[in-house]
């Protein structure tokens, strides 16, 4: 599969599609993002270079600070994002609006200015390199930028998508290319967000759903979870918190995600645990000590086993385990909890040493 931008006779369509070939880092795909988000919320055709960088931090937040997405190691936005974070006091799950806020109130920063004149060395120009590539053929790199402000200010002929104002750091649409932005508004987004995908999935080859990685996090439905923890507490004695090992009582319980939900971005029951309000709080996002998986999965297996009495025939609640067993339900319920705890740990192990190498905080003990 592959998105391709609509045709326009009128323009040079392969060159803007160009822009893309041979990407070494991912601000050429968040440069246009952020073009394409300020044209939506302003119907502007004209932006500064800064505006635009705050709307990149703005769309690389959670991807870097929530979900801990590698950018490459040629990409220099990460480790000054995270300076940022540690510099303004920002939370990871900041709404867009306040982080956005909070840069524009704080743009005197020094990471903030770093990350700006970082973006802005090269990529308002290098943006425009297609419209003129057989002029800069010849010129050495220190030339190039000149080169192109003088050319979309003066070369018609080229088509290009923007001119550049240098004495006012901005950058203006040009007309033609202003109505087909707007009117393509969705797939050239689409196809923003397809070549940057490809892009961050080579560099997180063992990264799971890093699709869901690129926006701001939504609030989850844990309903199911909720209701199928209800059934087990219910049925059982004292079942324990396996962090404080307080007793887990019906009405006072929150869902904990073993392996954060930061990086597995799913609720399946399996990878779901009953906690105290307090304990799920000092927790986060951070990965549990070795300690706590036996434990962890010893629950789990009472949970389906707790399930499976209650409810003889095939249930939703089940499932996800199903699935993650590749067994039938039959099959599933004559599991020994020895069996069981070897295939829920050959399965958990795994993602846990890739998100503590994706850089989540490790061995986290309840005190």
């Amino acid at each position: 599969m592959n998105i391709q931008l609509p045709k326009y006779s009128p323009l040079p369509i392969d060159k803007f599609t160009a822009v893309f070939n041979k990407t070494t880092n991912s601000y050429k795909y968040f440069w246009l993002l952020a073009i394409m988000n300020n044209i939506i919320e302003t119907g502007n055709k004209k932006f500064y270079f800064s505006d635009l960088v705050f709307e990149i931090i703005s769309l690389i937040w959670y991807p870097i600070n929530f979900y801990q997405i590698s950018f490459g190691k040629q990409d220099k936005l990460y480790e000054k994002v995270i300076l940022l974070r540690d510099a303004l006091d920002i939370p990871v799950n900041a709404s867009r609006n306040d982080l956005l806020n909070s840069i524009k109130l704080n743009k005197n920063n020094q990471t903030i200015i770093s990350i700006v004149n970082d973006i802005i060395r090269y990529v308002p120009y290098r943006f425009l390199t297609p419209w003129f590539e057989e002029k800069l053929l010849e010129l050495p790199d220190s030339q190039k930028n000149e080169s192109i402000i003088f050319y979309s200010n003066n070369d018609l002929s080229a088509k290009s998508i923007y001119k550049i104002d240098i004495s006012n750091k901005t950058i203006e649409i040009a007309d033609d290319w202003f109505e087909y932005l707007i009117n393509n508004i969705s797939i050239i987004k689409g196809f923003a967000y397809w070549n940057l995908l490809q892009y961050l999935e080579k560099r997180n080859p063992n990264i799971p759903n890093v699709s869901q990685k690129l926006f701001e996090p939504l609030s989850r439905n844990l309903k199911t979870a909720k209701d199928f923890w209800n059934d087990v507490i219910n049925e059982t004695v004292n079942l324990r918190c396996i962090y404080s090992n307080e007793i887990i009582r019906p009405d006072n319980f929150v869902i904990d995600h073993y392996i954060p939900w930061s990086f597995v971005t799913h609720d399946l029951l399996w990878n779901l645990i009953p906690t105290s309000i307090n304990v799920n709080s000092k927790k986060s996002n951070k990965l549990p000590a070795l300690k706590y998986l036996d434990k962890f999965a010893e629950v789990q297996y009472l949970a389906t086993r707790v399930i499976l009495s209650k409810y003889r025939t095939k249930n939703s609640f089940i499932d996800d385990y199903l699935l993650l067993f590749h067994k039938n339900m039959e099959e599933f319920s004559l599991l020994s909890l020895n069996d069981f705890k070897k295939t829920l740990k050959e399965t958990i192990s795994p993602l846990g040493q890739i998100a503590s190498n994706s850089g989540f905080c490790t061995n986290w003990i309840y005190n």
